[in-house]
């Protein structure tokens, strides 16, 4: 079942068709009014989940398994960040003695754990990774950048940030079009149904009335995405 990253899931589903950011797609994985619960506020603040008069989507136990994955995920992901911020020199630094590279990891003393970069090669190299750490921002804290060194960082962040937009934009006005095609399908089949005589022109008009106002809305999200 965890096979795939909450944002990899994201995306798949963002690929099929669903305008959905990420903090909203994760907020609906935790959402338990899919499963025929509802979530209380008491006065006092405090959060309740209360069985619900709908019917659910889902089973409750499935439910409980995508927050146990979740979860898990998100402590890993925490371990994960934690290792980076502590050896953010890892994959930099090479061993003097045998030129390979330095990783990073915690050696656990009788009262806390202590952070070291290390060789890998069998070497006895071993240096306190909050001592050269410290060692390495005071360095670039001496560093003064010229002139035009600052204006080629301007010019560099300037084309990325086109780049992102650009990249970001195509991608919507994809989802855009796709999703449009689909409407103009399903008008289609409901065309076919009309002159089979199997769905009534009021039915048919209604239709027709939803597909093109959620064809208006998606074609204003994508003049609203590109204006801002």
């Amino acid at each position: 079942m965890n096979d795939h990253k909450i944002s990899e899931i994201n995306r798949i589903a963002n690929d099929k068709g669903l305008i959905c950011s990420r903090s909203y797609f994760f907020r609906v994985l935790r959402n338990p009014v899919y499963c025929g619960h509802i979530l209380v506020k008491h006065n006092s603040n405090e959060n309740q989940i209360i069985l619900g008069l709908h019917e659910p989507l889902i089973s409750e136990s499935l439910f409980y398994q995508v927050q146990s994955v979740i979860n898990t995920e998100r402590k890993n992901t925490a371990k994960r960040d934690d290792l980076r911020a502590m050896f953010f020199l890892r994959g930099f630094l090479t061993c003097p003695v045998c030129g390979q590279k330095l990783t990073g990891s915690f050696s656990k003393g009788k009262l806390k754990r202590y952070p070291y970069y290390h060789c890998n090669n069998g070497c006895s190299i071993r240096i306190g990774a909050i001592l050269l750490n410290n060692c390495y921002q005071n360095k670039l804290q001496e560093l003064i950048l010229s002139n035009s060194c600052i204006e080629l960082f301007k010019k560099i962040l300037e084309d990325q940030n086109i780049k992102t937009q650009k990249t970001s934009y195509l991608h919507t006005q994809y989802l855009v079009e796709r999703k449009i095609k689909e409407e103009n399908l399903t008008l289609s089949k409901g065309r076919k149904l009309l002159i089979a005589g199997i769905l009534k022109i009021d039915d048919y008009n209604a239709l027709k009335k939803r597909i093109k106002s959620i064809q208006k809305t998606l074609k204003w999200k994508a003049v609203i995405f590109l204006i801002n």
